[in-house]
């Protein structure tokens, strides 16, 4: 029997910190019964910079055609955990701001060649993964009512009753649930709270991944066919996920040397037209503010900080035109460095979480 192996399916992960896009430093790994599934099919798993691509073995039918020799079942379910391989990866990473608690969810059941409902993987993504048993709690009010778990069917899947607290103390209590052979998306209902949305996967817990791939095969199977001219062969399909770069308020510290004298006012100031991603030049601006916990760490020195307006992303392209000015002198530094990634910290105010500080010494 000829054999051939054709593309089936790809995975195309995108990024708005890397200078060309392309997602390098997150992982996608099968789960070990997805590795058994693809194993089972004669699946292979070729890795590429930003993805992945499953690919299966063909073989000729009369008339030019090929068809896959073991397709994958309709309903069957292939999980991957993506895992960063970089250690910053969170860091220059927008992600979600609830502690470590939930994870990105992509999957392929809403569009046909986007992994996630909006333009950037976001808010709508985010899920809790959890493993057979969860611990939910529920207020005193729900005293009475049920806690439950349904599955994408809104089928309930597990419950518990909120039986009496008599003089329990507190204003919650926590209940067990054991939610059997349910995998993937599911949601904890608890009285009076918004319901949360679950995927439950115990092997996912051990990888500790950022995000979950799960690829759900259609009901004809896969792959499907298309008409190739006179013949009909296997047809490749294509997903992508772009992930957006953290933004994060820029603040710079100018220590200048004792020999400087009197140079007058410093202004930041950024004339050109940036490129992306980073916002247009107009929406740039370096305002003067007051960090005197920064000024002490220079002793007999003046010190001039200046934080960006708006926050601005970190990315591997820099913004190379952005001009230090001293009103009496002129140019005094004509390319200021861009933030590093590894001085992150709470910045204290609504406009961004975070704060990046640059300390530049004349």
């Amino acid at each position: 029997m000829q054999l051939r192996y054709e593309r089936f399916i790809g995975v195309r992960l995108r990024h708005d910190w890397y200078r060309d896009g392309v997602c390098r430093d997150l992982a996608i790994m099968p789960t070990t019964s997805t590795s058994i599934v693809l194993a089972a099919h004669r699946v292979r798993l070729l890795r590429c910079a930003g993805g992945v691509t499953l690919v299966g073995p063909t073989e000729p039918v009369p008339g030019g055609s090929s068809v896959a020799l073991y397709p994958l079942a309709g309903g069957a379910r292939l999980v991957f955990a993506l895992c960063p391989t970089e250690p910053t990866f969170a860091v220059f990473t927008e992600l979600p701001t609830d502690g470590g608690r939930s994870r990105w969810l992509l999957h392929n059941r809403k569009a046909s060649w986007s992994l996630h409902a909006g333009e950037v993987v976001g808010a709508d993504e985010r899920v809790r993964l959890v493993g057979e048993h969860i611990i939910a709690t529920a207020p005193r009010s729900a005293e009475g009512h049920e806690v439950t778990v349904t599955d994408g069917q809104e089928v309930v899947r597990a419950s518990v009753r909120v039986t009496d607290l008599g003089h329990a103390g507190g204003e919650q209590v926590t209940l067990g649930l054991s939610l059997g052979d349910l995998r993937g998306e599911a949601w904890s209902n608890v009285p009076g709270r918004p319901a949360e949305r679950l995927f439950v996967d115990p092997e996912l817990q051990a990888l500790g991944p950022l995000g979950i791939l799960e690829l759900r095969v259609p009901d004809a199977g896969w792959p499907c066919h298309r008409d190739l001219g006179t013949r009909r062969g296997p047809e490749y399909v294509e997903y992508t996920a772009r992930f957006a770069a953290r933004s994060v308020l820029w603040r710079y510290h100018i220590v200048l040397p004792r020999s400087a004298g009197d140079v007058g006012a410093l202004s930041i100031d950024y004339p050109q037209r940036p490129p992306a991603p980073y916002p247009p030049g107009e929406a740039i601006a370096f305002n003067p503010v007051s960090v005197p916990e920064v000024a002490e760490r220079f002793p007999g020195r003046s010190v001039a900080s200046f934080e960006s307006s708006r926050p601005l992303p970190l990315s591997q392209v820099a913004l190379r035109n952005a001009c230090l000015r001293a009103s009496r002198v002129g140019p005094l530094v004509t390319h200021l460095p861009g933030p590093p990634c590894h001085s992150l910290a709470r910045s204290g105010s609504s406009s961004a979480p975070f704060v990046s500080e640059i300390v530049v010494s004349l």
